[in-house]
């Protein structure tokens, strides 16, 4: 039973390093504006 404990706590742990990598080079976010549902749905007024 701990060993998903602690795979899981490696998943965290590489979330964060890559995260802050991401912050640290500020490459940001490819999709600024992503509107999945308004594209797909016709405006009902």
């Amino acid at each position: 039973m701990s060993n998903w404990l602690f795979f899981v706590a490696a998943l965290v742990v590489s979330m964060v390093i890559i995260g802050g990598i991401t912050r640290l080079t500020e490459s940001g976010l490819s999709i600024t504006q992503w509107k999945p549902i308004s594209g797909i749905i016709p405006p009902l007024t």
